[in-house]
């Protein structure tokens, strides 16, 4: 890394504090402190915001937007060779966007919360700057006239956006395996530096062996690319987009925050569909508080998307409450942290805009008016007093990992101790959810994907009568739905359609043709009602289920992901042996059986991580759901969850295994949740995150 950059770096004041020299004594001090103080439980989270932080620094003159913009540029150059999170990076333009954030403050202009804040934008999302290839050699080259809606509304709250994200091919995976750019890898536990970029095939330390696939793990997917760059450090924010879970099963797997809005919150205009009745952006950060101000500036209503949804006030009102409580949450954070906070009573029992909100929206239910029950009040003590949580009897599922089941337990107390009530509830369909969902998905994609022919899109393509067909699994020319043979009378196919043929064989990824061939197969008019309808109606039940809870409960609170990150796969073993293939095929589609139920009813979903499983020592991620249209409650609850987890962790709670070999006897037992700064730095590759350079 350049002095230059070095020194833009440390102007910002998020150079890491030598965590990545940190020796076993001092890692051992960390997991056997206890803290000496507790927070106020609505401000926590704000005193740890990074967008906060570094807005903070851009408006008092510390640093400037393009100061701040050029130093994550070069940790992404200095990183990206090894974790392949970002596909292109736009320097020019993310410079010029930064500079224009800083003349806007030289001339007092009024700046957004995002105002010089570094984002890196998934590759499926359209930007007028750089390509949009949506992870597929079928697109490469492709170059957007115009900003998505979404990456509108981040440009007119100041937001920077570097670059596009790696990705699963058209949001087609949940690894990030299926990318015509090679792997994401995921930065935690990263057991080796991997040039996965390079044009050499000759350097030895350019190429990726099966050791190195089966010791590293995956960062998930689709948007494994947006979580892996946050969670690296190279990007402070990202934009993802979820269909049955690609923004919260990497969310989990990288340790991170990952919002799945209401379907409708925000816009989908200028996201490259798959399944366009499920597609929804998403947003990867640090902490709720960054995602609630991502959430904040992207929602509301668009022509352009006909099923977007008004803007919710109380989302307005909660991330007002962020920014409003941002300078008093750092005063308490200078302060002496070995002195109780003495005000924490009446700090907690002081009216917000939130709350205010809250209760406004809430008498008008009481009223008769439709309406979210809101953000209750808390008591001194119990932030989530009248809360109530209900556990899905159904996501005990025999995949469930022990770690990941204990996480659940330990959460779920901790919301008890926190004043919510606690119950079990049914969603019997759950288990039909995950095949339903790969029903309609794949019937959807093949009727999206059909207009990538060869002609609008991609390269050269042959249209002769001689043009041959290559080998991509399609079925043959000459059949006719369920007849066995031949019939004379059909014509053959025109040298339009061997063209095409030849053309997305050659272009599209053994997983999308596989997703395409079996939605055209549902999709066929004699199969529509056996598989098509029959999957509309599980959607349907799911839905009234879900439904029928909320009048129970306030959220969901379940696993995001049934076990910690996986390891990454050879390809050699993927291709040799077909039973494995499909075992893999099959266990990376079960990844998404606990995301999806909440996809096909369009629920919002909020997955936080709680801590380090205590075998793997690779980070558990928890999903707080909803009822549809309440995300100000999944982010509210979520907010205050996640500040009584990061007190757990500052005791040294959910260290994984690390804690086993570092308990004395004697010591209180620690909390198997619990999450913090010093969490984040235990398992991520300090070459990536300190040579690197941004924290």
């Amino acid at each position: 890394m350049s002095t230059t950059a070095q020194m833009s770096v440390h102007a910002t004041g998020l150079a890491p504090s030598g965590v990545g020299g940190r020796s076993e004594r001092d890692r051992s001090v960390f997991l056997r402190k206890r803290a000496s103080r507790r927070r106020v439980a609505h401000v926590a989270s704000c005193s740890q915001s990074l967008v906060r932080s570094i807005g903070d620094r851009i408006r008092k003159g510390e640093t400037s937007a393009e100061e701040v913009t050029r130093s994550y540029i070069a940790a992404i150059e200095g990183a990206n060779a090894t974790i392949g999170a970002f596909v292109s990076v736009t320097a020019d333009d993310a410079i010029a966007q930064a500079k224009a954030v800083d003349a806007a403050l030289r001339a007092g202009e009024p700046l957004g919360l995002l105002a010089g804040i570094p984002l890196g934008v998934k590759d499926n999302i359209a930007t007028a700057s750089g390509e949009t290839s949506a992870g597929s050699n079928i697109l490469s080259g492709l170059k957007s006239p115009y900003d998505a809606r979404v990456i509108e509304s981040l440009k007119n709250a100041n937001a920077v956006v570097v670059g596009k994200t790696n990705m699963d091919e058209f949001g087609m995976g949940s690894a990030n395996k299926h990318s015509a750019f090679g792997r994401a890898v995921n930065p935690w536990r990263l057991r080796r530096t991997v040039n996965r970029f390079s044009e050499s095939d000759d350097d030895e330390t350019n190429s990726v062996t099966d050791t190195d696939l089966q010791t590293n793990s995956t960062p998930g997917g689709s948007s494994g690319g947006s979580a892996a760059a946050v969670a690296s450090g190279v990007a402070v924010a990202a934009v993802g987009s979820d269909t049955g879970g690609s923004v919260r099963l990497p969310a989990s797997y990288c340790g991170l925050v990952g919002v799945k809005p209401t379907y409708g919150r925000v816009s989908r205009w200028g996201l490259v569909p798959y399944c366009s009745s499920l597609d929804c952006p998403g947003f990867l950060t640090r902490t709720v508080a960054d995602a609630v101000a991502l959430l904040s500036a992207t929602q509301g209503k668009d022509a352009c998307d006909p099923v977007t949804l008004p803007a919710d006030a109380r989302v307005d009102a909660l991330a007002k409450d962020v920014e409003r409580n941002a300078d008093e949450a750092t005063r308490r954070a200078l302060r002496d942290r070995s002195r109780e906070t003495s005000s924490s009573s009446s700090s907690s029992s002081s009216s917000s805009s939130f709350e205010e909100t809250s209760a406004a929206t809430n008498a008008a239910a009481d009223s008769g008016a439709s309406g979210a029950r809101g953000f209750l009040k808390s008591r001194p003590g119990f932030p989530l007093a009248g809360w109530r949580v209900g556990i899905p009897a159904e996501y005990f599922v025999t995949e469930l990992s022990d770690e990941v089941r204990s996480a659940w337990t330990a959460t779920a107390d901790v919301c008890e101790q926190m004043g919510a009530s606690v119950v079990s509830v049914s969603l019997p369909n759950t288990r039909a959810a995950l095949p339903a969902y790969y029903v309609i998905a794949p019937a959807e994609a093949s009727s999206n994907l059909a207009r990538y022919d060869g002609v609008r899109y991609g390269g050269d393509v042959s249209f002769s009568d001689d043009a041959r067909r290559e080998p991509c699994g399609t079925l043959s020319e000459s059949s006719n739905d369920d007849s066995d043979s031949a019939d004379d009378s059909v014509p053959r196919s025109s040298a339009f359609e061997k063209g095409a043929t030849s053309f997305r064989g050659a272009r599209f990824g053994p997983e999308v043709q596989r997703r395409v061939l079996v939605g055209t197969f549902v999709s066929g008019s004699r199969r529509v009602a056996r598989y098509k309808e029959k999957a509309m109606k599980v959607r349907r039940a799911v839905s009234l289920e879900f439904a029928e809870a909320f009048k129970k409960v306030d959220v969901l609170l379940a696993p995001t992901a049934p076990t910690t990150a996986p390891p990454l796969f050879p390809e050699a073993e993927t291709m040799d042996n077909h039973g494995q293939a499909y075992g893999q095929i099959v266990g990376s589609y079960a990844a998404d059986a606990m995301t999806v139920p909440a996809s096909l009813a369009g629920l919002p979903a909020v997955s936080l991580p709680v801590g380090l499983g205590h075998e793997t020592g690779l980070p558990v991620g928890m999903q707080v759901i909803a009822a549809r249209g309440n995300d100000a409650d999944a982010l509210g609850f979520a907010m205050r969850l996640e500040e009584r987890i990061n007190e757990l962790g500052d005791d040294g709670g959910g260290a994984g295994p690390e804690a086993a070999e570092d308990h004395r006897d004697g010591d209180p037992p620690r909390s198997v949740v619990g999450w913090g700064e010093r969490h984040r730095a235990v398992g991520v590759l300090e070459a990536t995150r300190f040579e690197g350079g941004v924290m």
